[in-house]
C-alpha cells in the first residue's frame, strides 16, 4: 500500500537509487558476488562509505554535493532501513551522525542607505499626504526588529497586544511587554532598544492611544472597464472566418481569454 503522495515517493525512490548505484559500484571494485543479502549494504560501513561519495560527487553532474544535499539523500537511505528492520529484512539501524553544516542566511539585513533610500522613495508611491505615516510605520519596523506581523499588533495602550511598559521610576530603562499569544506562547518582558525608545518619546503624550504603526491607507483609482459587447453566435461565427481572436478581443473591448470562452460555449471551430 503507498502510503505516500507519488511525488514524495518518486523522490525518494530517485534517491534510493543513487544509494544503490554507488554501493553496487563499491562492490563490483572489491569483487564482491552479486546478489548478497540486503544486510550488507546497510552496515555502519557501507552507510559511512556511501556518505564520503556522495560529497565527493559520485552519481551526480558536478564534482562535489552540498552537505544539506547529502542529508537528505540518506535521510532516504535510512527510511528504507528503517523499513528492511520492520521486516525482519536487517538486524540493526545503524546510527549515522548528519554532516554539519553551516546555518545559511536567507537573505541580508538591508543597509542604512538602503533603509534611507526606501524612507526617501515613500512619497513618491503613498502620496506626500500620508508619507509621514508609512515613514514612521518603516521607522517602527526598522528600529524595533519585528517582523512585519508583531509589528501591526504593536499598541500604545492595549495589554492584550505588544506593548511598550514606561517606568515610573528614575533610572529605568522603558521595556517590551510580549503577550502569551505571540509565537513562543510565553509573557516576556524585554528592553526596548534604544532606537525604538528615542522613536517613541518623540510621539506627544496625547497621541499615545491605539495602533502604534498605523498607516493612513493608500488612496487609488481604479478606472472603470471600457464598454464591451457580445456578438450574436451567427455574428461570432463569421467574424471568427474573417479576423483573429485578438482582433475580435480588441473590437469587443474584451480579453483574448474571453473570446475564446464564447467561442467553446457556442461550438464554434
Amino acid at each position: 500500500q503507498n502510503r505516500g503522495r507519488d511525488k514524495s515517493l518518486g523522490h525518494a525512490l530517485s534517491r534510493i537509487g543513487i544509494a544503490e548505484r554507488i554501493l553496487e559500484s563499491k562492490r563490483q571494485d572489491q569483487g564482491l558476488p552479486e546478489g548478497g543479502p540486503v544486510a550488507d549494504y546497510m552496515t555502519l560501513d557501507a552507510l559511512e562509505y556511501l556518505q564520503d561519495r556522495l560529497l565527493a560527487g559520485d552519481e551526480s553532474r558536478l564534482d562535489s554535493r552540498a552537505p544539506t544535499t547529502v542529508d537528505s539523500v540518506l535521510r532516504a537511505v535510512m527510511a528504507f532501513t528503517r523499513y528492511c528492520r520492520a521486516h525482519g529484512w536487517v538486524s540493526e539501524v545503524p546510527i549515522l551522525p548528519k554532516l554539519a553544516t553551516d546555518d545559511v542566511m536567507k537573505g541580508r539585513p538591508i543597509s542604512q542607505d538602503e533603509f534611507d533610500a526606501m524612507l526617501d522613495a515613500v512619497p513618491a508611491v503613498v502620496g506626500e499626504e500620508i508619507a509621514p505615516s508609512w515613514q514612521f510605520t518603516l521607522k517602527v519596523l526598522w528600529e524595533s526588529t519585528f517582523r512585519v506581523g508583531d509589528m501591526m499588533d504593536f499598541s500604545w495602550d492595549d495589554e492584550r497586544r505588544i506593548h511598550p511598559v514606561w517606568p515610573n521610576r528614575p533610572n529605568h530603562r522603558p521595556t517590551l511587554m510580549i503577550p502569551p499569544t505571540q509565537k513562543n506562547g510565553k509573557v516576556q518582558e524585554i528592553p526596548m532598544l534604544p532606537g525604538l525608545r528615542d522613536l517613541l518619546e518623540g510621539i506627544p503624550k496625547r497621541e499615545r492611544h491605539g495602533w502604534v504603526a498605523n498607516p493612513e491607507p493608500i488612496d487609488c483609482q481604479i478606472r472603470s472597464r471600457e464598454e464591451w459587447f457580445r456578438p450574436t453566435p451567427e455574428d461570432l461565427r463569421d467574424l471568427s472566418s474573417k479576423y483573429s481572436n485578438c482582433a475580435i478581443a480588441r473590437a469587443c473591448g474584451v480579453t483574448e481569454t474571453a473570446v475564446r470562452k464564447w467561442l467553446t460555449q457556442d461550438s464554434i471551430t
